[in-house]
């Protein structure tokens, strides 16, 4: 469990670990280009000997104020997924601001990162990233926005740890200060 304030957050687990090749995940990746962020990829996150990225498939319960709110049901059961791409295409409805406005400072960042190794590779996108350019656009402005505000960032997939913060690593580009 985290505190966040006078927030909890709670990972109810779907599949763990959930476990697949890097290049399946990340087409084009190669488990070398990581080899240096073994020392805190490995054993939770990357499986280096059998090249696979591990995830985590899992809901976080938020409970705040007397209320308990599931962010993403997972895979589940029984459940139908309609495509909603007018939801992903939203922009400055303020949504954003009174966030800020409201002192969290907590990002629940779905698929955005998909696992802490984008944070050595922010430039690797998942296969199942519709708009290449506009996944790694995002997901660096995202630790960059986290950053300069101290933000903690939640992960859909993340494993062992809820959540982290990102901190520039330079030319190898961020790195995670688990929580």
């Amino acid at each position: 469990m985290l505190t966040l304030g006078a927030a909890t957050v709670e990972r109810v687990i779907d599949l763990d670990p959930f476990a697949l090749p890097l290049g399946l995940l990340f087409p084009g990746a190669e488990i070398e280009a990581i080899r240096d962020a073994e020392p805190w990829l490995a054993p939770h996150h990357v499986d280096f000997a059998a090249g696979n990225v591990l995830l985590g498939v899992q809901s976080h319960l938020l409970r705040v104020g007397g209320l308990t709110i599931l962010i993403d049901a997972c895979v589940g059961e029984h459940k139908p997924r309609p495509r909603r791409a007018d939801w992903h295409d939203r922009a400055a409805t303020g949504y954003l601001a009174r966030l800020a406005a409201s002192g969290v400072r907590a990002i629940f960042c779905g698929d955005a990162i998909h696992s802490p190794a984008q944070l050595r590779r922010p430039d690797w996108c998942s296969a199942f990233c519709a708009d290449r350019e506009q996944a790694v656009a995002t997901r660096i402005a995202l630790l960059e926005d986290a950053h300069a505000d101290g933000a903690l960032i939640l992960p859909a997939h993340l494993r062992g740890p809820l959540a982290l913060r990102a901190a520039p690593a330079g030319e190898a580009g961020w790195r995670p200060d688990f929580v």
